[in-house]
């Protein structure tokens, strides 16, 4: 997974056809694409985003077009379901969204509720933090900031902030003007993964900008969508006897 050079992976993948561009770079345009729709959600929700939105999100997305120490060849769709144990090991299957990006937009994956599944569960945090440490632990010995806990958790944060925005674009508009039986689900997905980010923003000052004008959009949803559940179950595999 890390210290694999980007050059390499590029002159490899290049004889195999055409692509849109380096995964980094197109999960970083992709992102901008929904910026106008977002502003337009705010409008409807009556939310005034924070005069620094704009930039703070297209800062952050030069840091995923161009991750620097942070690049590593990730899967970019890491469900459960694409595991397959082979003894004594589970092993990774379906790469089509594999690339060469920021390695944080799969390290806080679990964190951020498995946000490319059409499930939503959460891990219990000692599970959690278990596999968040060991992958900051093998980061760390093939990228000097990993180790530095205020330059990781910025790195976190980045990871999250991706996610939270790729799942408002993806389903804030049908969450807002659609009525069927995923309606619901929908609400969930897009609170429980904003709610995410701003829980882990918040120890930090990480995108402020991002945090103050998503609490907003919470708030608004919040009141909008009353029945939605606040707290997202645990994997029903591991919930005896976790909180």
């Amino acid at each position: 997974m890390f210290g694999f050079g980007l050059k390499s992976l590029d002159q490899l993948r290049r004889p195999l056809g055409p692509t849109p561009g380096p995964m980094r770079q197109v999960d970083a345009q992709y992102v901008s694409t929904l910026l106008p729709d977002l502003h337009r959600h705010f409008a409807r929700l009556k939310i005034n985003a924070h005069r620094r939105f704009d930039a703070e999100v297209q800062e952050l997305l030069a840091r995923i077009a161009d991750p620097g120490p942070w690049g590593a060849l990730t899967h970019g769709d890491p469900c459960p379901h694409n595991l397959l144990v082979i003894d004594p090991q589970p092993v990774l299957i379906d790469f089509e969204w594999g690339g060469y990006r920021h390695a944080l937009t799969d390290a806080v994956y679990a964190r951020m509720l498995f946000p490319t599944c059409y499930g939503i569960y959460r891990l219990p945090p000692s599970i959690l933090d278990t596999i968040e440490r060991a992958y900051r632990a093998l980061l760390c010995t093939v990228c000097a900031p990993a180790a530095d806990d205020t330059c990781y958790h910025i790195a976190v944060v980045d990871g999250c902030a991706f996610w939270a925005l790729k799942t408002l674009g993806w389903y804030l508009e049908r969450a807002l003007t659609e009525t069927d039986e995923w309606t619901d689900t929908l609400r969930m997905w897009v609170l429980a993964r904003t709610e995410a980010f701003l829980t882990t923003a918040a120890r930090g000052d990480a995108c402020t900008a991002l945090q103050d004008t998503l609490h907003r959009l919470v708030v608004a949803l919040r009141q909008e969508w009353p029945q939605i559940e606040r707290e997202v179950p645990v994997f029903p595999a591991l919930c005896q006897g976790q909180p």
